[in-house]
């Protein structure tokens, strides 16, 4: 395996790694607001949830793309 699979494969494990611990962490905050009963047993229902959600899979699915072809670009940025 030659240089630029290593660091393409070691792009992509970054990129998923810190993505799937965003998503981690947020669902922590969300856990703990319900043990802790700092808010009400209602559903919680986004307006819209489906329009915001689909820009933002887009943003994701551009940031990876950056990353892989210059990993010094925004690319890493947008994850954030």
């Amino acid at each position: 395996m030659s240089l630029e699979h290593h660091s393409m494969l070691h792009g992509v494990a970054s990129y998923f790694g810190v993505f799937i611990g965003g998503v981690t962490f947020t669902g922590s905050l969300a856990a703990y607001r319900k043990l802790a009963n700092l808010y009400k047993n209602e559903k919680l229902n986004l307006p819209m949830a489906g329009q915001i959600n689909r820009p933002i899979m887009v943003l994701n699915a551009v940031g990876l793309g950056l990353t892989l072809h210059n990993p010094h670009t925004w690319g890493t940025v947008m994850l954030f």
